[in-house]
């Protein structure tokens, strides 16, 4: 390979690792910040939003460049089938975009962190070498640690302040909508504790705090579908693990499950007694967990996404074989989807929502041959639990389908099952 024959490996490493970095710390920027670009008379934090707005954008330059000189040995790489697929979805939602005079060009923007992540990888895949992929791994998941301790210290600075549990506190911090919302942080929360459960296991008792303390926070911030998903994975990992004994299986749910569970109502009571002197027994909304609320369940369990749904496919143009493009959904209700396969077939039309299918069909099928087929390992097992995960959210959020932490975590597990899957089948 030309490129990597004159560049060092390991320098390309960090090249590689800065760019994704990056690419993860820009994923909230907006294509209006980078028009704003008068750095003389902007402020500080003006400016900030406007390099971080223009970062993605020359990385996405690099990417493309190095791509196109590399084309035989990147793009034309064999087994590179999640890749096609992905690349065939944005291909989808960007003509929809152009074809539709109800979007915006500059909503291409969005694109450009998913396209970075894709092109990174395959770079990757070039370089290999198990020390590089840890230290890539690595690097990564500190970076989501770091923005998920940032957040956390946000929140737990107004939940000392207000009389309120993780779930609801978030609509009394101040300038909320920079901060993620309760359902965001669980499910950062759900990525260390599958990194934990998977990378360690418990038999190593000294990272059991962890395993606890990441499912305490998943309890405590009350999102329904990760509480869902950590039973599910939960029970799927520990059945297979000790070859389906009911008892051991009691046992960790005990330890990951109740445990936890108790822990969040118990300090949820604990703050209200001793920092606001309440009586706990006036306070129901304290000791009905939101998970267990009655009226939600019977009522409103969806939180209206059904409706939301309904009003999509029925005010979806059929004639719109590409949908509407990006953020299609936004066009047609005014709000998000909610939907991976809605949004999919809202933002790309038919071939977008049949892609989808394919992806979630394909992913599937790796992450039974990472768990049945294969002999116990603990990067391909976590990877199979992020893929369990953000198959199960994109039933009820956009998810994966749009570019955020969800896609960039999704991406890169099939990536790193795919070319498990295929390397194992050569060897065999």
């Amino acid at each position: 390979m030309l490129l990597i024959g004159k560049v060092s490996k390991k320098f390309l490493l960090y090249i590689l690792t800065i760019f994704s970095i990056v690419t993860i710390l820009s994923l909230s920027s907006a294509p209006e910040n980078f028009f704003n670009n008068n750095l003389i008379n902007n402020s500080l934090y003006e400016n900030i939003l406007f390099f971080k707005s223009t970062l993605p954008i020359i990385i996405f330059i690099t990417l493309i460049l190095t791509t196109l000189k590399e084309f035989k040995n990147l793009l034309l790489t064999k087994n590179n089938f999640i890749f096609i697929l992905f690349t065939f979805l944005i291909l989808f939602q960007i003509i929809g975009t152009f074809s539709n005079s109800q979007n915006y060009i500059k909503n291409l923007y969005y694109l450009i962190p998913e396209i970075n992540i894709m092109l990174i990888s395959l770079f990757f895949v070039k370089i290999y070498n198990k020390k590089f992929l840890k230290f890539y791994f690595n690097s990564n998941l500190i970076i989501f640690f770091l923005i998920f301790l940032f957040f956390f210290i946000i929140y737990i600075q107004y939940y000392l302040l207000f009389d309120h549990n993780f779930y609801s506190v978030w609509g009394s911090i101040k300038n909320n909508e920079a901060v993620p919302r309760p359902t965001g942080m669980a499910r950062l929360a759900i990525i260390f504790f599958a990194y934990f459960f998977c990378i360690y296991y418990l038999p190593k008792k000294k990272y059991l705090f962890f395993l606890i303390f990441f499912s305490y926070i998943i309890f405590a911030f009350q999102s329904r579908v990760v509480i869902i998903s950590l039973l599910l994975i939960t029970l799927i990992f520990i059945l297979i693990r000790e070859k389906y004994s009911i008892i051991k299986t009691l046992k960790y749910l005990i330890l990951i499950f109740i445990i936890p569970f108790i822990i969040s109502i118990a300090i949820d009571l604990s703050k209200k007694k001793i920092l606001f002197n309440d009586i706990i027994a006036s306070n129901k909304q304290y000791i009905n967990f939101r998970f267990f609320n009655s009226e939600i369940n019977s009522k409103n369990f969806s939180s209206n996404r059904m409706q939301d749904w309904q009003n999509i496919l029925k005010k979806f143009d059929k004639k719109k074989v590409f949908g509407y493009g990006i953020h299609g959904d936004r066009i047609l209700i005014n709000q998000t989807a909610s939907n991976g396969f809605v949004y999919s077939f809202v933002s790309g039309g038919y071939l977008a929502m049949i892609t989808y299918c394919i992806i979630c069909i394909y992913s599937i099928f790796l992450v039974n041959f990472a768990l049945l087929k294969e002999k116990f390992n603990k990067y391909s097992w976590f990877a199979s639990s992020m893929v369990i995960f953000f198959l199960i959210r994109s039933l009820v959020e956009n998810s994966f389908t749009i570019i955020s932490f969800d896609f960039i975590i999704f991406f890169l597990s099939i990536f790193y099952l795919e070319k498990i899957f295929f390397i194992n089948r050569n060897l065999k």
